[in-house]
């Protein structure tokens, strides 16, 4: 080593120029080598004091890693073996000069003030000027030099010297610029050295943070949290932040959450626009594999964002990352977090299927993948999804083609069952007072009526089985016609609601109306708001509840007429011949006759009806519920959803066979024979003759002696099942006629033998165009409305309606006679009840959407779609024309009153300007997000800024809705 021979003064210079010139490197490393070995011995102070400069100025200006690391090596030891040589080289203003300086390899600098400072460390003043000049310094430092290997460096420094961190108001400087530099953090583009750069973004930097924030005032961590939020919610698409963000996630405390998730959907001064983009990057953060309770912060902020009715963002969000959601559940470090967003979003997302189809099909290769792990994780995560999917397929009904797949992917998983499903989705739901007012409200916000020409009710919260209900009647158009037309009384505020609603889905520009104060006056006592309820139900109740006012007004108009000296025998006879809305439209009478088979004495009673309940023979449908009940318990993938599977358990509902139809499919008229038919009383259930004063053997016989105008049939499906001991649904499939006839006054009523088997027969072959005689006296009804019920039980599932109108204008019912004569004549085997008497152009009603549908549509509901079933059927008589005379009414709609009218008129300019504001918030919002800066997008809450938009509004109202609403 005779080249190292010289004066050991000169060796800094020797070292220095040795290094920066072009000899070979092997000479540089024994160099090197020799001047390590040489700090281990004693040394002058200036020779020391050289050599830690040049190794300092080396480092932080040649690129060289070699020579870098070689430098680093020699200062070590010479500054261990020098301390107090190191405390004096080590100045204020090297200290400065290091913070300051702009060199090659800064992120060296920070590496020599943490060796340093751990080498010198003590309790002496130097020392301590020395942290406070960090303190002071580090904010300018974080801001000047933001990059990842730099900011971890200073952060291992301030892990290690806890003293030099800021204080007072420094600190949440601190934290605000930490944190804008992790957003600015480049992933390494070497696959090798990313979970070191995880590693210490996630525990490094973000620990450091922790220790902050658990030490500091919970107001630090907020501010911290608020730059976090300005950082992620900017517009400036070349200015997206970092997925290093998400490194801070696992540190922030969790029992902040819900305030910080309130404030935050809560604060005026953010415009919705950054919230969205907010929540679309936290989403983006699932990529990260440490960012321990992101998905609890990102459902909170879901939540949090449905609690103050903020729905358009919600929807928007999911709508754009559901698939981006989706890709997670394949990177197995984040699946499981992936994995509680994705199945939130669709379980909340519940007015539309659209979110769940964009990834249905990519189930099953899904499903393919995590079964070839064989591991535990996999198939716990293969179960909890299988739960999902088949929630998600009950509640979006109808769509085989999509889901066969997924039930073939999942048919050996477990299954949910009905109660599961429905708890899912009401832990899910966007549970508010007006979310479905929200929700479903941007049809009648942004959308004009459907090409029908029909408006559609919004679902204001599981009310299909009201809203079902009140579009049959609004199609029954003599009672429609009759509504509009009443003069109210304030005794009458039931009818007065259904008079509005009337109003305005005949003349309202929105595609659909909200009818919240009929449900607020119409729901019965019993009903719980926000449950599924039986329309049928509903239905008597409204009937009775109206009926009832007008009686009340009768009363009022008679007490008034006493005290105005008419006689009590006139007010009596007024208030017997009063016929009221209700009675005149639905109510018939029924007379129900008891013959002793011992005495022979007859006693008759007569009573009104506003429907008639039929029920299913034991002999055509036992076991048939049963049997439905027991293959949903152990497939009911299939009754859920639909497709092959469902075809099989359809034919066990429907009594569809390979060769057509089984004996438990019936007709109405089946269903009518077996109301009407003579029941023998005997046994447990004889009758109490009055002329005997015992119970002896019976009859029983009912009779029709007045047909209403509209005819109610609801089909008793939903009864108690002996043999499965629970509350079942019956899927009997039952054909419906266009026309029906049944009998009135008949020889029937009166006949103590058992019924003969051509009864039904007897009734389709009535003719119109013969006079009645006693015995074959009939009334003739055309069907208008059937109501169908989804689902598998009464308290649950959803409500539809198809409809036509009821006016027979335009008809040619005086020559239909003679028509249905050739008919007859050309095809002898048809029956009768095939005729249609009313016009043919039927409309499907569901909740807020309207569309033209088809009887062929909806006549074979069951065979299609085996958990729909039609429940309540509405038929509107038909009278034999009198010539010279006109018995209806013009088909168009009477004038409503002159406050009605001005209501509607008033609600259709608001909804002009509500287009027209729309569209100018729309262009509005273009022009800012193209031409405006960040930060006067978005304000601190601090700032006083303008305000944001209110949120809410809709989504899926009017163009895509649900089939099944628990």
């Amino acid at each position: 080593m005779a080249e190292l021979d010289y004066p050991i003064i000169i060796m800094d210079q020797i070292l220095e120029g040795t290094l920066r010139s072009d000899k070979p490197n092997h000479l540089k490393r024994q160099l090197c080598h020799k001047v390590e070995e040489l700090g281990c011995s004693n040394q002058k102070p200036t020779t020391v004091h050289g050599v830690l400069d040049v190794v300092l100025r080396l480092s932080l200006e040649i690129p060289d890693p070699y020579i870098v690391e070689a430098c680093k090596k020699i200062y070590l030891v010479w500054g261990k073996h020098n301390r107090a040589i190191l405390e004096e080289f080590f100045t204020p203003i090297r200290l400065q000069t290091l913070l300051d300086a702009r060199v090659t390899n800064q992120k060296q600098a920070i590496w020599f003030i943490h060796e340093t400072m751990l080498t010198i460390r003590s309790d002496e003043p130097p020392f301590l000027r020395l942290c406070k000049i960090i303190q002071l310094e580090s904010v300018t430092y974080l801001t000047r030099y933001p990059a990842y290997e730099t900011v971890t460096g200073l952060c291992r420094f301030m892990t290690d010297f806890r003293d030099c961190i800021p204080r007072d108001g420094r600190l949440i400087a601190f934290c605000n610029s930490l944190i804008t530099a992790a957003g600015t953090f480049e992933a390494p583009k070497i696959p090798e050295l990313m979970k070191q750069y995880i590693m210490d973004v996630t525990y490094v930097v973000g620990g450091l943070l922790s220790y902050i924030w658990k030490k500091s005032d919970v107001s630090v961590t907020v501010k911290s949290l608020h730059q976090i939020f300005s950082l992620i919610s900017h517009l400036h698409e070349n200015r997206v932040p970092s997925l290093a963000l998400a490194g801070t996630v696992p540190h922030i405390p969790t029992n902040i959450m819900d305030s910080v998730v309130k404030q935050t959907v809560s604060d005026i001064n953010i415009p919705d626009v950054n919230i969205k983009a907010a929540l679309a990057r936290m989403l983006d953060w699932l990529t990260w594999p440490a960012a321990k309770h992101l998905d609890s912060w990102i459902i909170a902020f879901f939540k949090g964002l449905a609690s103050v009715h903020k729905y358009t963002i919600l929807m928007e969000v999911v709508e754009t990352k559901i698939e981006h959601v989706y890709e997670k559940l394949h990177f197995i470090p984040v699946r499981e977090s992936a994995f509680m967003v994705l199945a939130h979003m669709l379980l909340s997302y519940q007015h539309s299927p659209e979110p769940f189809h964009k990834i249905v099909q990519s189930v099953p290769r899904t499903i393919m993948a995590w079964r070839s792990e064989l591991s535990e994780a996999s198939y716990s995560l293969m179960c909890k999804f299988s739960h999902l999917l088949h929630t998600l397929m009950a509640h979006h009904l109808g769509f085989p083609d999509l889901y066969e797949p997924v039930l073939n992917a999942i048919k050996d998983l477990p299954c949910p069952s009905s109660e599961q499903i429905k708890e899912s989705l009401e832990k899910h739901n966007w549970k508010s007072s007006q979310r479905h007012d929200r929700i479903l409200s941007v049809s009648s916000t942004f959308s004009r009526r459907s090409e029908t020409g029909k408006t559609g009710l919004i679902n204001l919260g599981n009310t299909c089985y009201m809203n079902s209900v009140l579009q049959a009647l609004y199609m029954c158009d003599s009672f429609r016609q009759e509504v509009l037309a009443s003069q109210l009384s304030k005794d009458q505020p039931l009818l007065a609601e259904l008079r509005r609603v009337f109003a305005f889905l005949s003349a309202t520009q929105r595609a659909a109306y909200a009818p919240s104060a009929f449900l607020t006056a119409s729901r019965p006592p019993w009903f719980t708001a926000g449950l599924q309820q039986d329309c049928s139900e509903f239905m008597r109740y409204l009937y009775d509840q109206m009926h009832e006012e007008e009686l009340a007004k009768l009363k009022s108009e008679a007490a008034i007429a006493t005290s105005s000296g008419l006689s009590r025998q006139h007010t009596e006879m007024a208030e017997n011949q009063y016929s009221s809305l209700i009675s005149q439209m639905f109510m018939g009478k029924i007379m129900t006759m008891f013959k002793c088979l011992s005495c022979h004495h007859e006693s008759k009673h007569v009573e009104s009806f506003t429907d008639l309940s039929l029920a299913f023979p034991e002999d055509l449908t036992n076991g048939s519920a049963l049997k439905a009940k027991n293959i949903c318990s152990d497939n009911q993938r299939a009754a859920l959803v639909g497709g092959a599977a469902c075809d099989k358990l359809a034919n066990h509902m429907t009594g569809q066979g390979k060769d057509g139809p089984l004996k438990n499919v019936v007709t109405l008229e089946d269903l009518l024979k077996h109301y009407l038919r003579p029941e023998k009383l005997k046994g447990d259930n004889k009758y109490y003759c009055d002329v005997c004063r015992h119970l002896q053997d019976g009859i029983r016989f009912i009779h029709i002696i007045s047909p209403p105008e509209y005819l109610n049939l609801t089909l008793l499906r939903f009864a108690y099942n002996v043999k499965a001991k629970a509350r079942s649904k019956i899927f009997t499939d039952v054909t419906y006629p266009k026309s029906l006839h049944i009998p009135v006054d008949g020889d029937e009523v009166g006949n103590t033998a058992e019924p003969s088997n051509d009864f039904i027969d007897r009734i389709k072959k009535s003719k119109t165009n013969v006079p009645a005689t006693k015995s074959e006296s009939h009334a003739t009804y055309a069907l208008c409305a059937v109501i169908v019920h989804s689902g598998l039980s009464s308290d649950s599932g959803h409500y539809y309606c198809y409809a036509r109108h009821s006016s027979t204008n335009g008809l040619d019912l005086m020559n239909a006679d003679t028509k249905q004569e050739r008919r007859r004549a050309e095809h002898h085997k048809k029956m009768e009840c095939s005729q249609d008497l009313l016009p043919d152009q039927w409309y499907l009603f569901n909740d807020s959407r309207v569309t033209y549908s088809r009887y062929e549509s909806f006549c074979n509901i069951t065979k299609t779609f085996g958990k729909d079933t039609p429940y309540v059927l509405f038929y509107k008589r038909i009278h034999p024309p009198v010539v010279g005379k006109s018995t209806l009414k013009p088909a168009g709609d009477v004038p409503f009153p002159l406050d009605l009218r001005a209501a509607v008129d008033q609600d259709n300019r608001l909804f002009l300007q509500e287009q027209e504001l729309a569209e100018r918030s729309k262009h509005l919002q273009a022009s800012t997000q193209s031409n405006t800066s960040f930060y006067k997008n978005w304000k601190d809450p601090d700032d006083k800024g303008p305000p944001g938009s209110c949120g809410g509004g809709g989504g899926g109202g009017g163009f895509s809705t649900n089939r099944l609403v628990f």
